[in-house]
Formats: C-alpha cells, structure tokens, sequence
C-alpha cells in the first residue's frame, strides 16, 4: 500500500491543507488530514519530515515551512518563515541536504535558504529579469520550478521571460548568471523540468509542448489537440521511463516514450477530473489532483491502457508527493 500527500488550497475552499491518501491497487482506501496549512501549494517529503510553501493567495508576501513526522503519522510543524516574494509555486532541496531553494511565482524572485540549523537563513533572494511576449501571462518574470542539479548549480524555469535561468554558489551566497541555461522561444513559457543527467525535459505551460533537451540537440512534440484550448501543467516520470503530461482546460493527459532521437505520444486519457494541476504515476496507478472539481482521480494502467479505477473528494487539490 502506497501512501501519497495531498498538498491544496484552502482560500476559498473547505480544505484543512494537506492529507494523505493510501493507494493500492488502483484503490483509495483511505484519506485523512495530516496538518492543517494555508494554501500547502507544493510539498516536498524528506526522511521524517515535509517541507511545504504556504502560496498565501491574496498576500503580498509568502512562506516556506518544515514539518516533522509524528509517531502517529501527522505532520508537527517546526518552523515557517516568509518568502519575500509573493505566491512561491515550487521549491527543491540540494542533494546534501543542507540548501533549500523556493520559487516565488507572481514577483519572479528565488529564496535560498541554509536549512542545517534549528531556523532557516536565507542567503539570497535572486530577482527575475524581464517578461515577454504574452502580455496576459509574461508581463513580468515567473518563477515556476526550481530544481538543483548539484550542491552549487540551481536550475529556475521563469514562465514569464521564457527562460531557464541558472544560479551558482558563491561561497555563502547564490549568484544569478547573466546567460541562461536555455532561452526558449517567445511565448512558450517554460513550466516544469525534469532532469536525467545526461539530458532533461521541459513541458511548456503556453505553446503546451514537450521538450528533450540533448547534447546532440533538441525535439519536441505538442500535448495539446488541434483546436482545443488547454495549458501544459504537471511533467511526471515513471520507473520504465514513460513521461506523463497532464493538461489543463482539457483535462487529459498525455503519455510520451523518447526514443533518444524523439518523443512517442503512446497514450492519451481522461484525467477523470476537471483541471488536472498535478499528477504521479506509483507502479501500475497513476494519480491526478484535479484542482477545479476538487478530488483526486486514481487510474490503473494495463499494457497502453488507462482506465479510471477510483476518486477521493479534496478540495482545492493541487499537489501530489509519495511519502518517505
């Protein structure tokens, strides 16, 4: 039995933060509340404990907070602190353990943080530099994903200037390269990564496009049907290296395979919920909080197909995390 976190929103709805459900074989069996948080957009397990952004919806400034795992299976929160930037989305921890990065959404900024003492420290609040061409969504920068690749190399994927910007160690503090890892092309609006190594991946939230990024090149194929709107939202990765990708507005998800020289659509499917925000394939289930009917969806995979198998009630869900 597997057991996921369920982080949401609770500014305008009848969430209590973050739950978690135990998943097996294509079923929920259970869904309980582990602690209460406002608006737990985001959550980051760890050995014993949970760190978690605080999106604050309708504050200017928002937090960051770490939680340590009870005996009985809740969540003790030890410490929350604020962002100085308002709605973070998305935060990653250094391999060692010891930095915490958080990307504030709406304002464009990076916090890091040392997290080895009792308090966290911020070292550096990393500004975005511009916008770009959409000028509904990229007005501004938009910090969207932040992700390390080592102790000393963060990755911060900015929706708003259609870049992946890159910032590096500098003794105690984090400085921001003038020259980003990768200028996307104008209005796609880079979401989500995720890293491989030798090669990494992008969904892009505007132009709704899967992206492979190697060092022989680049390839791309669209998640998105001709003629229906939507916008790309989560990228997940299973254990035989299948990409999902999950989109908004059509509440689907498509399902990739790389060849090493392209990406392969090999399944498309309903979500089973309306605005899928997030999903996470666990053996043959793969699991999508679906913000706008607020619930999560459970489906079970057999050979190419996926068929919905269960859902659970929770509002304002947003954010999916196996528990460690």
């Amino acid at each position: 039995m597997e057991q996921i976190l369920v982080g949401s929103y609770t500014t305008g709805t009848e969430s209590d933060g973050i739950y978690r459900l135990k998943v097996e074989q294509g079923m929920i069996r259970d869904i309980e509340v582990v602690m209460f948080a406002e608006d737990p957009s985001y959550l980051l397990p760890v050995p014993g404990g949970l760190y978690w952004v605080n999106e604050s919806l309708g504050s200017k400034e928002g937090k960051v907070g770490f939680a340590r795992k009870r005996l009985r299976g809740g969540y003790e929160r030890i410490w929350e602190v604020g962002t100085k930037g308002e709605n973070p989305c998305h935060l990653a921890l250094s391999p060692d353990g010891s930095t915490l990065a958080v990307a504030n959404y709406t304002s464009g900024s990076v916090a890091v943080y040392d997290v080895t003492g009792k308090e966290p420290n911020m070292l550096s609040l990393l500004e975005g530099r511009s916008g770009s061409v959409n000028p509904a969504r990229q007005e501004g920068p938009h910090a969207h994903f932040v992700l390390f690749r080592d102790n000393r190399t963060l990755w911060c994927s900015d929706l708003g200037a259609d870049e992946v910007r890159l910032i590096e160690r500098d003794g105690d503090a984090w400085v921001q390269a003038d020259a980003p890892v990768k200028r996307f092309a104008p209005g796609d609006g880079p979401r989500h990564l995720l890293d491989c190594g030798d090669h990494w991946y992008a969904i892009t939230e505007l132009s709704q496009q899967l992206c492979c990024f190697r060092e022989n090149g680049e390839y791309r194929a669209p998640v998105v049907i001709d003629g229906v709107e939507g916008t790309g939202a989560a990228l997940r990765m299973d254990d035989e290296g299948l990409l999902y990708c999950t989109q908004r507005g059509m509440d689907l998800m498509t399902v990739f395979q790389d060849t090493g020289t392209e990406l392969q659509q090999v399944g498309i499917f309903a979500t089973g919920g309306m605005m899928p925000r997030d999903c996470l394939p666990v053996g043959n289930m793969v699991l999508c909080a679906c913000q706008g009917s607020g619930d999560v969806t459970c489906l079970w995979r057999e050979g190419w197909m996926w068929t919905g198998s269960d859902r659970v009630k929770a509002p304002g869900a947003v954010c999916l995390a196996l528990e460690k």
